[in-house]
């Protein structure tokens, strides 16, 4: 019988294994069609790119995607979130970490620790439900989390930093929810903001709200081009999840308030030292 189940367990590892790596492969194969061979290609918007910098993307990738699972336990931790800043400052400003679809608060174990330099708190927290559509993923995940922050800082202002679909959440949490208007700075990394064309392939509501052209994003851009809070992006022309890159670009944010590398991709950009650095930047001048 714990032959019978152990065989089990290995078929079902070695079929999300191959699930994975297959749908891992078909990602990077769409983006080099499309950025090398398809309608997309354009020396303005596109950077010439080495073919070892595909693989390269492709085994980190794979490396960071897998993370869900070996960094799994952590998903139920709360990290230490810089406290100390509280004896210094009793109102601080607080950091909030979104993670994106699909995803947990795992994602952010790296680019946590680059942030701790910040005389603010920082929290992270896991989207729910998972599929469900974006409004009700703010309602229910952001609002609790936020309500928690509050009662445990008593701070005045939360900035949002948000992955892929969470940068969605993160700025629909703070046009429409944000009663208290504690959140003034929305920073979004690889955020499909115009959609983004795989999405037709993953399931969920939310999923269908990232399409391009889907009506959803195209609301939530029409009210931040009228906000009065700051909004940040930063982009890859890289990236193997938003299909076309300039998705995560809003055309009302000021150019000072973006940042676009050449050759990241999608989850390595939570890995980069280059956005770390811009990110800690940024917030060190809305501090002062």
């Amino acid at each position: 019988m714990l032959h019978l189940l152990l065989t089990i367990i290995h078929i079902i590892f070695y079929l999300v294994l191959a699930f994975l790596i297959i749908n891992h492969l078909i990602l990077f194969g769409y983006l080099y069609i499309e950025h090398n061979l398809g309608r997309l290609q354009d020396p303005k918007h596109y950077s010439p790119t080495p073919w070892w910098i595909y693989i390269r993307n492709c085994c980190l990738e794979f490396f960071y995607m897998c993370g869900k699972f070996y960094l799994f336990f952590n998903k139920f931790k709360d990290q230490p979130n810089n406290m100390d800043s509280l004896l210094a400052n009793p109102k601080p400003t607080a950091i909030l970490l979104v993670h994106g679809y699909g995803r947990d608060k795992t994602d952010w174990w790296w680019l946590r620790k680059q942030l701790t330099s910040l005389p603010c708190p920082i929290f992270t927290v896991n989207l729910s439900p998972t599929y469900a559509p974006i409004e009700q993923i703010a309602a229910h995940s952001l609002t609790n989390k936020i309500n928690l922050i509050k009662q445990e800082t008593d701070c005045k202002n939360i900035i949002l930093i948000s992955h892929s679909m969470g940068g969605l959440v993160s700025s629909y949490y703070s046009e429409y929810l944000d009663a208290d208007n504690l959140v003034q700075n929305v920073i979004s990394i690889a955020t499909p903001f115009h959609g983004t064309k795989i999405s037709v392939t993953a399931p969920g509501a939310n999923a269908k709200q990232m399409n391009p052209g889907a009506e959803f994003t195209k609301q939530l851009r029409e009210k931040i081009s009228h906000s009065q809070k700051k909004y940040y992006q930063v982009a890859t022309q890289l990236d193997n999840i938003v299909f076309p890159w300039q998705s995560e670009l809003l055309a009302s944010t000021p150019a000072a308030q973006q940042l676009v590398l050449p050759f990241e991709s999608h989850l390595g950009m939570l890995h980069s030292k280059v956005v770390a650095q811009q990110i800690v930047n940024w917030i060190k001048q809305l501090l002062n």
